[in-house]
């Protein structure tokens, strides 16, 4: 019978012992490989972590331009009116608003402020020119910039062919601007003869005993001379027609009635709020600052849907005369006002989402 060998070696104690003595290089290294996954694991979810934070940020981002009215069917704007030569109320607003954006920065007059006698010398024209070209100039860091001249604006802003102040604003005295197929912006510039005219009462028509102790103010263009100081009825149509004659423009430009303006003028219509200013020690003695042929205009013209103003500091406010026809005048940025617009169109129509007055 042959003998069956065991198929192992023998088992040594001592070279046991010596192996348990010796270092355990192979636990070493999974220790090691063990530590590197867990740095490259973290390093993948810092990376991951990064990523998912720059989404976050572009996705508050869209959120936040959704929030700024900027996009295909809504429109942001910002309301201006006033400046009255104070640099630093510009320099107030930009560092306020830097972060916001607008598609247009609307302009409602007085940029600078000049007397009477300037208004009408060239060469003061040329040197508030300058001026006015400096204040858009930094408007222009926010948004393109709409304007029309105030009653302290010099003549040379009024004319058919004004001078370009700069290459991105402009003027739309007189003019219309289409900023979307079935939306226009057209504008008139100038004020009117203030009146004197007794209560503030829209069943007082202050045009039947007009003299010349009834004006307070002479207005800039639309004072009349050539008329008499005592004919404000007669300045207040030539104003009118100025408006007709630019709604009519857009008619022809437009081509149907789908569309809607919107009005920036520097005086607004005579019977709102936002053009009423009390007297000084006259207790209820109320003045009349606007047009009556304005508020004709604005009531009586389907497509017009805003009067946007401004002329009157104190009387910053948002009026709806009827519905769906705003009047807003968002106050003087001189005093540190001003005002944010927003449109959204639905169902092929622009309506006012939001109109909020602002302070610096």
């Amino acid at each position: 019978m042959s003998e069956e060998k065991d198929d192992f070696e023998p088992f040594n104690i001592e070279d046991e012992i010596n192996k348990q003595k010796r270092p355990r290089k192979t636990k070493s290294k999974t220790a090691e490989i063990r530590n590197y996954r867990i740095i490259i694991i973290f390093l993948i979810l810092l990376n991951l972590g990064i990523v998912l934070m720059l989404l976050n940020s572009k996705k508050q981002n869209d959120i936040y331009a959704s929030e700024e009215g900027i996009g295909k069917d809504s429109l942001k704007f910002l309301l201006l009116s006033d400046i009255h030569d104070n640099k630093t109320s510009i320099d107030l607003l930009l560092d306020k608003i830097k972060n916001k954006k607008y598609n247009y920065i609307f302009y409602l007059g007085d940029m600078v402020k000049m007397t009477p006698g300037e208004q009408n010398s060239s060469t003061h024209a040329i040197k508030y020119e300058e001026r006015m070209a400096q204040y858009l100039q930094k408007l222009e860091q926010i948004a393109p910039v709409l304007y029309i001249p105030g009653n302290n604006e010099p003549y040379t802003i009024y004319e058919k062919n004004s001078p370009k102040l700069t290459d991105t604003s402009e003027n739309i005295h007189n003019k219309y601007k289409k900023i979307k197929d079935d939306l226009y912006i057209l504008g008139l510039g100038g004020c009117t003869p203030i009146l004197n005219g007794g209560k503030y009462d829209k069943n007082i028509i202050p045009f039947s005993t007009l003299n010349i102790s009834n004006v307070i103010q002479n207005g800039f263009p639309y004072n009349l001379p050539q008329y008499g100081l005592d004919n404000y009825k007669k300045s207040d149509e030539w104003f009118g027609n100025d408006i007709k004659k630019i709604i009519n423009e857009i008619k022809k430009d437009a081509g149907n009635n789908n569309y809607q303006t919107i009005l920036l003028s520097h005086i607004g219509p005579l019977y709102s709020w936002t053009n009423a200013q009390q007297q000084l020690g006259s207790g209820e003695h109320w003045l009349y600052l606007g047009s009556m042929e304005l508020e004709k205009i604005l009531i009586n013209d389907e497509n017009l849907m805003l009067d946007i103003h401004g002329h009157i500091h104190p009387s910053r406010g948002v009026l709806t005369m009827i519905p769906e026809k705003t009047v807003v005048n968002p106050g003087a940025i001189i005093n540190g006002f001003y005002g944010e617009l927003t449109l959204k169109r639905e169902n092929n129509k622009w309506k006012v989402n939001s109109m909020n007055l602002r302070e610096l």
